[in-house]
């Protein structure tokens, strides 16, 4: 498999989009293979979903073909995103459930801030791969899917003026050390916590204004295949097909 067999989709503000199938159907299988990915890592009872899933944004890498076939994604929801549907901070309302109060209070000032500052700031979570595609990749297949990633994050909140951005990096899958490469400091010394959803799993919470030299450098190398990206955006029939300039 190369980029030229892939398809970036991103769609935004999902409730907008339901009465399209093609959307719905993209949609529910992304979450097929997250009740796969999260179940075989985490365990059956674990679910990654929530009400921010119908006014966030999804970002999903897809193989090509008759039908898209989602390969991995994430989700991404603004703190303003969450104020507008009355909905909590989700990073908030994890961290205050099963952090320490250290780590809680840098969050709550990081957030506090951005809203000072006018800047907005997003968490990204719900990261999932699609574990029959993980159990027979190659090496080369495993770094590129690393690398889109990375093209992902950089772009959606560069090309989508979101300036900073908050994560959770799970021990075991060794995303913290993915987003410590990608330029992400832990929130303080206190980041690491057990986090009752995932059955208990370690976990550091991140933050971010910028990306390391490392990330921008991949993100330029994929960029055509970001410009190319499929996108459901703003109110119910507004499709658009990114093209470079």
């Amino acid at each position: 498999m190369t980029k030229d067999d892939l398809q970036i989709v991103v769609i935004e503000n999902l409730k907008e989009h339901w009465d399209n199938s093609d959307v719905r159907d993209l949609y529910c299988d992304m979450m097929k293979l997250k009740l796969d990915g999260y179940g075989a890592v985490y365990g059956e009872n674990v679910i990654s979903a929530d009400k921010a899933d119908f006014f966030g944004t999804h970002l999903i890498v897809c193989q090509k073909g008759l039908r898209l076939k989602p390969l991995f994604g994430y989700k991404s929801v603004t703190l303003n995103k969450c104020d507008e549907f009355l909905y909590k901070f989700p990073a908030l309302s994890l961290v205050s459930s099963d952090a320490e109060p250290e780590c809680l209070k840098e969050l709550e000032n990081i957030l506090e801030r951005a809203k000072k500052n006018n800047q907005s700031i997003s968490f990204d979570y719900s990261w999932a791969q699609d574990p029959s595609i993980k159990a027979t990749r190659s090496e080369s297949m495993a770094k590129m899917f690393r690398d889109l990633v990375m093209v992902l994050v950089v772009n959606h909140h560069k090309d989508y003026e979101i300036d900073e951005m908050i994560t959770c990096g799970v021990v075991k899958v060794k995303t913290d050390q993915f987003f410590d490469r990608m330029g992400f400091s832990k929130i303080s010394n206190k980041s690491l916590f057990s986090q009752a959803d995932l059955n208990g799993d370690d976990v550091h919470v991140f933050h971010t204004k910028t990306y390391s030299e490392y990330a921008n450098q991949v993100a330029k190398e994929y960029k055509d295949l970001w410009n190319n990206r499929l996108e459901f955006s703003g109110t119910a029939g507004n499709v658009k097909l990114k093209r470079s300039a």
